[in-house]
């Protein structure tokens, strides 16, 4: 049960930006962007959280900037657009698989690097995974996280985002001046640089321009995670990111095997009869949702902008939990 797009679904930027995907976390919380990794919504990201599930939404990872370095040149792996400039990272990404959850295969020269994003069940937390099947030249892999703090229908601009930084080797806290809650980054390997009053600025939206909405926004960077490959080596990099207290492990694989062990049993309870209808029920768990004030368990009425309204969850009861 996979899709699978290759070369010819994003020979050019505007091809990529047609086909988004969607994780969600089973409160609220999701990840979504276009196939290339391009955002294009203000609504996309690697972790837009539910600070109160399922309601009260705020991108928290925008995305992450991936380059690298072999044989003393710079390739950049990713793509994104400000109203001046088109970063074509796609150029080097060769397929993309996407299951319980998506998978990107970039390459360059005789190296390959495959990206996993998932979203941990219950948790306002992401991982993404990356796999590196090192050529001949050593090698770095600089992985760039954009962060922001913002409501998710809203856009942030840099004077907003006066954010503090705290560090314990490849663990860090992102403070921002506003809120009770701390981003914290762990990176299971390499070393970390700071950076400071460092920003993303103008990200451009397609999409919000077409709706007739602010199609720009400023991020904030922190700094830079450095991986290094040797010659022929076959690594497994992971990158955290959440809001939660007492996440402490960085084992991207482990939580990636876990959440693809529960769609399993989700086909298992569900008993579906052909590829269509594993689709249908996955679809239908991404809208099932536990809520924090009840205890209980609520619809989300569509993403990327609604949250559970009793209506809609009526409505969509019959087909989401009986058929």
């Amino acid at each position: 049960m996979l899709y699978e797009f290759g070369k010819e679904s994003f020979r050019s930027f505007e091809d990529g930006i047609r086909k988004e995907w969607l994780l969600t976390n089973g409160i609220g919380g999701f990840a979504s962007s276009t196939i290339i990794g391009a955002n294009t919504r203000r609504y996309h990201g690697l972790l837009v959280a539910a600070m109160r599930p399922p309601a009260a939404r705020r991108l928290i990872l925008s995305k992450i900037d991936e380059s690298v370095t072999l044989d003393g040149k710079q390739y950049n792996l990713y793509s994104s657009r400000t109203p001046d400039h088109t970063m074509a990272g796609h150029l080097h990404l060769r397929r993309v698989v996407i299951g319980a959850v998506p998978r990107f295969e970039y390459g360059i020269m005789d190296t390959s690097i495959v990206k996993t994003v998932c979203m941990v069940y219950g948790r306002n937390t992401v991982v993404v995974v990356y796999r590196i099947i090192n050529g001949k030249s050593p090698l770095r892999l600089r992985l760039t996280p954009l962060v922001n703090f913002r409501d998710y229908h809203h856009n942030s601009e840099r004077r907003w985002m006066n954010f503090q930084q705290s560090r314990e080797g490849n663990r860090v806290t992102i403070r921002p001046p506003w809120g009770d809650r701390a981003i914290r980054l762990f990176c299971s390997q390499g070393t970390y640089t700071p950076l400071e009053g460092s920003f993303y600025l103008n990200m451009y939206y397609e999409m919000e321009a077409r709706r007739g909405l602010n199609p720009q926004e400023d991020h904030y960077i922190p700094g830079y995670f450095d991986i290094e490959a040797g010659p022929r080596e076959d690594k497994t990099v992971t990158l955290l990111a959440t809001v939660e207290e007492g996440v402490e492990k960085a084992d991207g694989d482990e939580l990636v095997a876990r959440e693809e062990a529960r769609v399993s049993r989700l086909f298992k309870s569900a008993a579906p009869r052909d590829d269509f209808e594993k689709w249908m029920v996955l679809a239908a768990d991404r809208f099932i949702v536990s809520t924090e004030s009840t205890g209980s368990k609520s619809i989300i009425a569509g993403y990327p902008w609604f949250a559970d309204w009793g209506r809609d969850a009526l409505i969509a009861l019959p087909g989401l939990t009986l058929c």
